[in-house]
């Protein structure tokens, strides 16, 4: 070739590099445009968030015909827990799982709950025991509650008490199952950043997809990390106490669950399968050995607590026999600790981006009925995106949904609050005096009975029905 050309040998040595050189280029430009997993989509709304609240809500707007489809379920790496997180539910909230999940029975729903016909809250200073079901109030009582729920946004539910203990986790597996019998568009990414262009939401993943949508529904709290995410001023109160939660083994299969408040927290016991319970116990910061104790001490002073009574002023008070929950066997899990508070965001609806669930809130532990208000609020904007024509209604859909789930967060919160510093001494006197009247007056009055009722069913944040359908 050299020859017949008379091109020096050197030069088409160094022509032969330089195409070598460019050809590989060339290779790596082609392999970016035909193999890079970056690319853009383009949907009517995602959903951002790997927990159970996320998931329902991608199930119940996949549901929706009028979306066409154009719905995207955007999850984030779930972080695992070192037990099982568990709910209260009431029946409304079982209603809506069923139809989301397709359900014809409360009986499917038994691989992730456990029906409970009773729920028993035990306050120890006072000696007295609410027995749900047989301290409904009169019929006067009763439409005094229902008229101060409706003020507050909430239906009554008293007239159904069963609850249902559920295992969070295998909820939400089973709706991500769902989600993906129905093929509805999961994608799984790490949200780098997010930008509002052209009253659209554009979200840019780590690997370089971008997202881009009408309305972005987020039921996680969210990476402070993310770019150019304005996350909302929250009010927040802390408590001075810890929460240790475990799986435990109990000696007998039971269909009702305990409540015990203590003067510097309370211990829960929640039976969720044959002869397995979850134990909540909260207990006071300065308790530093709680964290350190080996099981066989743990399980001393848990048994201790829940078998916790004081035995004066009875004077008749109590109409019924005290229930005792049974003693625990062993504990089959590893202790998870967390901080209890009260935590809510100023704003729910930013532009085009939506909070609801633990976005929005997280309330104190009191009675683990903090997934029902997150369950209801997804039935609100699922109800109103199904009825939406189009995209440019979805701001109005969030300055309504705003307003009513910050009275309803509120409202929850607030009773939820009362009711800790009512039954809970931490304070010296003279607000242990308003304490102590406040607790005589809910263990007194029917209406206190029915308040205390209706706030561990869930009522108070809860409608009485749902209209959503598939």
């Amino acid at each position: 070739c050299v020859q017949e050309t008379g091109i020096n040998a050197e030069y088409m040595g160094i022509i032969i590099l330089c195409g070598m050189m460019n050809l590989r280029v060339f290779q790596k430009v082609l392999r970016t445009r035909l193999f890079s997993t970056a690319s853009k989509k383009e949907y009517n709304v995602v959903v951002y968030g790997s927990n159970v609240y996320s998931s329902a809500m991608a199930l119940a707007l996949s549901h929706c015909s009028h979306l066409g489809g154009k719905v995207v379920h955007l999850t984030n790496q779930f972080m695992s827990r070192k037990c099982p997180k568990i709910s209260l539910l009431n029946r409304n909230s079982r209603k809506l799982i069923q139809t989301l999940l397709q359900m014809k029975t409360e009986e499917e729903l038994s691989t992730a709950g456990h029906i409970l016909k009773s729920l028993n809250f035990y306050d120890h200073k006072i000696n007295s025991q609410v027995a749900f079901g047989n301290n409904s109030g009169t019929a006067e009582c009763l439409n005094k509650m229902n008229s101060f729920f409706n003020k507050c946004g909430c239906k009554s539910s008293a007239n159904d008490q069963s609850i249902c203990a559920i295992d969070e986790e295998m909820l939400r597996q089973m709706l991500s199952q769902k989600l993906k019998d129905l093929k509805t568009d999961e994608i799984e990414g790490r949200v780098k950043s997010i930008d509002e262009i052209d009253k659209k939401v554009k979200l840019t993943l780590e690997d370089g997809t971008t997202i881009q949508s009408d309305l972005l529904l987020t039921g996680e709290r969210q990476d402070p990390d993310i770019e150019n995410f304005s996350v909302p001023d929250k009010k927040s109160i802390f408590y001075q106490q810890k929460v240790a939660s475990c799986l435990c083994a109990i000696p007998e299969d039971l269909d009702e669950g305990y409540i015990r408040s203590l003067s510097k927290g309370l211990i829960s016991l929640i039976p969720i399968k044959s002869k397995l319970a979850m134990l909540t116990y909260c207990y006071p910061e300065d308790r530093e050995d709680i964290e350190t104790m080996d099981k066989t001490d743990f399980l001393k002073e848990a048994n201790m607590k829940l078998q916790e009574v004081s035995k004066c002023n009875t004077r008749g008070i109590i109409k019924t026999p005290l229930s005792y929950p049974p003693l625990i066997v062993d504990i089959l899990s590893e202790r998870e600790t967390s901080q209890p508070a009260w935590i809510q965001s100023s704003k729910f609806f930013n532009k085009q981006t939506l909070l609801f669930g633990e976005a929005a809130h997280t309330f104190y532990p009191l009675l683990l009925h903090d997934m029902n208000i997150g369950l209801n609020e997804i039935a609100w904007i699922a109800n109103a995106i199904a009825k939406a024509k189009e995209a440019t209604s979805y701001s109005q859909i969030g300055t309504q949904y705003e307003k009513k789930g910050i009275t309803q967060a509120n409202a929850y919160g607030t009773l939820q609050h009362s009711i800790k510093c009512v039954t809970q001494s931490d304070s010296a006197f003279p607000f242990k005096t308003i304490q102590a009247l406040g607790s005589g007056l809910l263990n007194m009055l029917p209406l206190g009975n029915y308040l205390v009722n209706e706030l561990a069913h869930g009522a108070c944040s809860h409608p009485s029905k749902y209209e959503f359908t598939i």
